[in-house]
């Protein structure tokens, strides 16, 4: 006898509702499948990308050339990378990268496009210092050209030396291509350029007021050596020349160095200034001086003394100052500097022929600059 199982176990054909549930519960396998095999992946590519266009732009300098851009750029990526992240967070099936995908691929544009502006920018402020340099080397140049051929020398070589050394660390940052550093020393060297100028601009208006006087005394000095027939001795400080006179007439010319701030009237001693006046030598030391051999001149006199007076009454010199003396013409000179502390120094071959015409009396006039000349 054969047995029947029960309903509940029995296969059931092909219309029992039974077929019907299988087929839904496949379909519903076949749907997940689906759904769990499409999950999409995470855009790791796209944030690489973003990441190295990033990196690009920071090494351009983005930073500093493109800083708006760059910023946004960083910006989309650090969203595109949490919003990636916070997809991988949720369930395989309810992920959605697309926001992520776009915000990196946003992100890389940008941070190219900030590369960009950042090299064309970098390139345009690098020619903008490179001609700035430039035409502050040529300019400097030309000033110590003229400061070197000006009594002003000493007081405005600090200035110069300041400016050459703004000049040098500029030229090293915009080779690195910190162009805002570089700019700040190129304000820096202007300014002492600009001391250069008005320093010399106002010695250029004083040499102009005192040039009448000093012309009166070359004039004065040239009548009374014709008038007299015997020798003179100008003193031509800006152009380190002293002038030997016989009848009026320059006989012959000596190279001489200065006190080491030569571009000024003495007004006290130990202020390295040489004397500008009409003055007569009273003593001529053929042994014994300290610098070979001397002529010493009678500073101060009437004129000095005054002058002296006047700045301490006006305080315009130290109030312990002293006015100074023993101004010589001096041997041991030559050095094409000026060194001394107020005296005229002139090579010791120059100072063996000078000595064979002037003695006790000869007069002795030192001007800063003439132009007129016997």
């Amino acid at each position: 006898m054969t047995r029947r199982l029960p309903a509940v176990f029995a296969w059931p054909g092909r219309s029992a509702p039974g077929l019907q549930l299988v087929r839904l519960l496949g379909a519903a396998a076949a749907m997940l499948f689906l759904v769990l095999a499409g999950c999409q992946d995470p855009p790791a590519n796209a944030l690489g990308e973003a990441e190295a266009a990033l990196r690009a732009a920071r090494e351009a300098r983005a930073k500093d050339f493109a800083p708006d851009t760059y910023r946004q750029a960083a910006v989309l990526t650090e969203d595109g990378r949490l919003e990636m992240a916070r997809q991988k967070g949720r369930l395989a099936p309810l992920r959605d990268f697309v926001s992520a995908d776009s915000l990196l691929r946003a992100a890389t544009r940008t941070a190219r496009r900030a590369r960009d502006e950042a090299v064309r920018r970098r390139d345009s402020v690098d020619r903008l210092v490179t001609a700035q340099i430039r035409e502050l080397d040529g300019e400097s140049r030309e000033l110590k050209r003229a400061v070197g051929e000006s009594l002003t020398y000493n007081r405005l070589n600090g200035h110069m030396m300041k400016a050459e050394l703004h000049l040098a660390t500029a030229r090293k940052f915009a080779v690195d291509s910190r162009f805002g550093p570089a700019q700040k020393e190129l304000g820096a060297v202007r300014r002492e350029l600009g001391k250069v100028i008005s320093e010399m601009t106002a010695y250029a208006a004083d040499e102009a007021n005192r040039l009448a006087v000093w012309r009166k005394w070359v004039t004065e000095t040239v009548v009374a050596s014709k008038k007299s027939g015997g020798y003179a001795l100008i003193v031509d400080k800006s152009a380190h020349t002293t002038y030997l006179l016989k009848a009026g007439r320059i006989v012959r010319k000596y190279d001489c160095d200065l006190g080491f701030n030569p571009s000024r009237q003495k007004l006290f001693s130990g202020d390295a200034a040489t004397p500008e006046g009409m003055y007569k030598i009273v003593k001529a030391k053929s042994s014994g001086s300290r610098y070979y051999k001397a002529l010493l001149l009678d500073y101060p006199n009437a004129t000095d003394n005054e002058r002296f007076r006047q700045n301490r009454k006006r305080r315009t010199i130290p109030h312990d100052a002293r006015i100074g003396g023993l101004i010589e013409i001096h041997g041991e000179g030559g050095r094409d500097v000026d060194w001394t502390e107020g005296c005229v120094a002139l090579s010791n071959a120059d100072m063996d022929h000078l000595m064979q015409f002037a003695r006790e009396g000869t007069p002795v006039t030192i001007v800063r600059t003439s132009d007129r000349w016997p």
